[in-house]
């Protein structure tokens, strides 16, 4: 078994700032940082950057505090320290606390105090936890909060079609759109038409144009 730790000063580094690391999605990952630290060791390789850690890759860019690129092929990264996203081909940007993020089946996640932002569908999503899958499916859990123009709402779990563009409400969902407010067991809102679908211990209050 080979064990090498190399540490990079900052110096060297900024020189070797655009190196292509191997990826078996056959993506070059540049990278930057104040200070980067590479491990050998067989079978546990990385790469771990930290201090205004920043990488790029076809798909994402990732900023944090610290950045630790893993596994085989560096297929797995993990961030730590005001995370931001951004998923270029989507449009799509993410902050949180914590990331973690499996490159060959394209899976993201933000953990604490998460937030979303989907600007192509005026939406903002917070939530402890986000999940953003690569077939266009956002899954957005714990203390859901959603905004949009003239539409808001919570919930304990919310499934984010952006293909369909369609959000599923559960877990006590709550939706407000122009001073009405909706209860269900589930709650289905279409983006494109903003129809709203109710299912299961349906509740309700319409505002009379005449209030106020």
């Amino acid at each position: 078994m080979i064990k090498t730790r190399t540490r990079i000063s900052t110096f060297v580094f900024w020189l070797w700032l655009g190196v292509t690391l191997s990826s078996a999605l056959g993506e070059d990952i540049e990278f930057s940082a104040d200070s980067v630290e590479s491990y050998f060791t067989e079978g546990r390789e990385s790469v771990q950057l930290q201090g205004n850690a920043f990488i790029r890759t076809d798909r994402v860019e990732i900023r944090a505090q610290e950045i630790v690129l893993s596994g085989t092929n560096n297929r797995f990264v993990t961030a730590t320290g005001s995370v931001f996203v951004y998923e270029r081909q989507k449009d799509l940007r993410l902050t949180g606390d914590e990331l973690s993020y499996d490159r060959t089946f394209d899976i993201l996640r933000v953990r604490g105090n998460g937030v979303l932002e989907d600007r192509q569908n005026d939406i903002v999503a917070r939530g402890s936890l986000i999940e953003n899958r690569g077939d266009d499916l956002s899954l957005i859990q714990i203390g859901v909060r959603i905004l949009r123009p003239d539409l808001s709402a919570r919930a304990d779990l919310v499934r984010y079609d952006r293909q369909g563009r369609i959000l599923e409400l559960t877990g006590q969902p709550v939706v407000y759109s122009d001073g009405d407010e909706f209860r269900a067991a589930r709650i289905l809102v279409d983006l494109d038409t903003d129809d709203i679908r109710l299912e299961g211990g349906v509740q309700g209050r319409i505002m009379d144009e005449n209030d106020g």
